[in-house]
């Protein structure tokens, strides 16, 4: 690991553009992850690098460039960016750098966790570190939280308010640099959010990284990390570049306890593992639905009028996409037919047009209905919400619903081989994959 190093010959071969890349899963393969630091630059900039003949897939290096210093040099956060890539390949890890004892064992754990719920599409590989580190500090007490500006990230902020055991002392708002948002995206969403944070007293920072294109199935056909089951080790390995400054990393929930979806990359069953010595993940949030969090922000007005959902708009919402017209729906189904973050009425007929395709999504819709029933505030939203899922009802995904099955989890549930030893299986793994096969 060095410090201001020239980093031109490792950048030099990426310049060449994606080159033919071989079949590496059908050997075992190692490669040497390298980091080096660039404080050469307006603001410092954290590069990965993966060295071993004949195992170099990724078309370009990895890098993490933020404000605050890099300060906490061990390579956990960079092993995890990059720990579903190595196992989908095949490719142990030689880490030229020291590692914390904790993030290697959960690193681990991690694994076997993978490997029992995506099967053999991510096999378990070694992990060895050119050292093993033992913290000579407490954690921070203070917490860096994921922002999008979203209502699970709005959730955890509106939780951990100076009064709360994990602070939030600043939230982290990650520029992925190939999303294609325009170059003010950040600027305007944070101009969005700001009054919020002002009024909660927090700090925003930015990060900008290629991480989740690097290592993409776009770039990397066959190859790539899945974003859908790997984005909470890429967001935790975000927050890690910030170890040594906060001792905790927060994360919003998505699914709540009650409806977990393992095969999603992230879960309050899995992301503890994602921490290491100088870095606590915790996933916060899966106590509570949809709903019940939109509930929560409906009764802040400033949250209730900066919260950002759209899918096609990066600082506002259109009101139209599939995510805009549910968080509506959520908000129906506690009581608030206007909320400010939206322009105009909502318009019923949208719901008429929702593309169901995702049993995830299935079911969020049929919690707002059941929450809107419990809350007693159904009206006409509500029947056009049950009449558009019972003719949903007659397509595949309802089928799919009925078996227990989510499209995310059936493509798992088919490559997934039978459990050969005995002995590791349980009546809780054979009642889980049975779920899932049936």
């Amino acid at each position: 690991m060095c410090l201001d190093t020239d980093i031109g010959k490792y950048c030099e071969g990426a310049l060449l553009g994606p080159q033919p890349q071989p079949d590496f899963r059908s050997n075992d393969r190692r490669a040497t992850l390298n980091s080096l630091i660039d404080t050469s630059r307006e603001l410092p900039r954290r590069w990965l690098f993966l060295d071993g003949k004949g195992s170099l897939p990724l078309p370009e290096p990895i890098y993490f460039e933020q404000s605050k210093p890099f300060i906490d040099l061990t390579m956990d956060g960079l092993v995890l960016g990059i720990l579903y890539w190595a196992m989908r390949n095949r490719i142990h890890l030689d880490v030229a750098g020291p590692m914390s004892r904790e993030s290697l064992a959960n690193i681990l754990e991690l694994q076997t966790a993978i490997h029992s719920i995506h099967g053999p599409l991510y096999l378990p590989i070694d992990v060895v570190p050119q050292m093993v580190v033992d913290p000579v500090e407490p954690l921070q007490s203070a917490a860096l939280s994921l922002f999008s500006g979203g209502v699970d990230s709005i959730l955890t902020l509106l939780r951990h308010t100076s009064e709360s055991a994990l602070p939030v002392r600043s939230v982290l708002l990650i520029h992925h640099q190939e999303l294609d948002r325009g170059e003010d995206y950040v600027d305007r969403l944070i101009n969005r959010t700001k009054p919020l944070l002002e009024e909660v007293g927090v700090d925003t920072l930015v990060q900008t990284t290629n991480l989740r294109h690097a290592t993409s199935t776009t770039v990397m056909p066959g190859m790539g990390q899945r974003y859908f089951e790997c984005f909470g080790a890429q967001l935790s390995a975000s927050l890690h570049q910030y170890a040594g400054h906060y001792g905790h990393g927060l994360t919003g929930s998505n699914e709540p306890y009650t409806k977990l979806v393992m095969e999603v990359g992230s879960t309050p069953a899995t992301d503890w593992l994602l921490s290491s010595s100088t870095m606590r993940i915790v996933h916060d949030g899966a106590a509570f639905t949809r709903t019940e969090k939109v509930a929560a922000i409906a009764r802040h007005p400033t949250a209730r009028k900066v919260v950002h959902v759209c899918l096609d708009h990066p600082f506002l919402n259109c009101g139209r996409c599939m995510k805009c017209v549910r968080t509506r729906m959520n908000f129906l189904a506690v009581g608030i037919d206007e909320p400010e973050c939206f322009d105009g009425s909502f318009d019923l007929a949208l719901i008429d047009q929702l593309k169901i395709k995702k049993v995830t999504t299935y079911l969020e819709l049929v919690s707002i209905l059941e929450s809107a029933r419990k809350n007693g505030t159904t009206g006409a939203w509500s029947r056009r919400l049950a009449s558009r899922l019972r003719w949903q009802g007659r397509g595949s995904i309802a089928s799919n619903v009925r078996k227990g099955i989510a499209l995310a989890s059936q493509a798992v549930a088919n490559r997934r081989a039978p459990k050969a030893d005995p002995v590791v299986e349980t009546p809780a793994t054979r009642s889980r994959a049975n779920t899932f096969n049936s």
